[in-house]
């Protein structure tokens, strides 16, 4: 077995915020879901978790990687496409269980891949559960997420920025809806389309999965317009001090340089949403 798997166990766990275990070569690691429900008519509690597990590394860094995981019937078809983009094999969807309020049912899932690339893709995938809570979710997204995190790799900056970039289209998004078609936060929306093109090609040419956008789930409807340009200021200065904390570190040129356009923009942007709340 290669040198490193006790290593890469450890990351691995990390990724899900878990402590790891390894037995006969297996690395997995078991992530329980907070569901409530009965089978026939009794309240339990003892399959109600995730598991995933790596095993068989080669000298190439590639495993043979495994998932299982219980789940709504609403909540399969945003999982099951967020590991099917990332290119992630669906091998079943059934049941375990009759009698069961409300319905569950279980997935697994597999790849032969880096066993951290392949952790990564499902704990994004497993950001679509409803259980999740919101303000914690909301620690752990976006610019919040990347201010908050003690260290950070270049997937996980990109992933905060193009999750930070989804989070301001959604809430501008929102704002147009519900006060109309204000010219300051039309022509930001349009433009948070253009940083989140311009973000895009960086996942591509790293080879970092796309984060599924869970934005819209994410904002709330500001109580008037005033706490709208409020919600765009603090928005925009959490987004420049994500960029700032990265370009304090060693990263690529073409990434430093998109960071470096997408921070200036957001300074303008600011300096729009400030106007508009001095107004009100």
């Amino acid at each position: 077995m290669p040198q490193n798997v006790d290593t890469i166990c450890q990351q691995f766990g990390q990724i899900f915020k878990e402590t790891p275990k390894i037995n006969n070569g297996v690395c997995s690691v078991e992530i329980e879901r907070n569901l409530k429900v009965t089978i026939q008519d009794r309240p339990s509690r003892g399959e109600l978790h995730a598991e995933v597990s790596f095993e068989s590394l080669d000298q190439e860094g590639n495993a043979l990687n495994l998932g299982e995981t219980v789940i709504l019937e609403e909540e399969i078809q945003a999982f099951t496409n967020s590991l099917s983009r990332n290119g992630i094999i669906i091998s079943a969807i059934h049941n375990h269980w009759l009698y069961t309020e409300p319905t569950i049912l279980y997935v697994h899932f597999q790849s032969v891949e880096p066993p951290l690339n392949f952790a990564r893709k499902v704990a994004e995938a497993f950001k679509v559960f409803k259980t999740t809570n919101t303000n914690r979710q909301l620690e752990d997204y976006g610019a919040l997420g990347a201010l908050n995190a003690p260290s950070l790799t270049l997937p996980q900056m990109l992933t905060y920025a193009l999750q930070d970039e989804y989070l301001a289209q959604a809430r501008y998004n929102n704002i147009i809806a519900t006060f109309g078609n204000i010219r300051t936060f039309v022509q930001i929306k349009e433009a948070e389309m253009r940083h989140i093109s311009a973000l895009l090609p960086l996942f591509e040419r790293y080879q970092v999965p796309l984060p599924i956008d869970i934005s819209q789930s994410l904002v709330t409807t500001p109580d008037n317009l005033k706490a709208a340009y409020a919600a765009g200021v603090q928005g925009e200065i959490e987004n420049i001090s994500m960029y700032d904390k990265f370009l304090t570190m060693n990263i690529p040129t073409d990434v430093r340089n998109v960071f470096t356009q997408l921070r200036n923009a957001s300074v303008n942007h600011l300096a729009a949403f400030e106007r508009g709340l001095a107004r009100k």
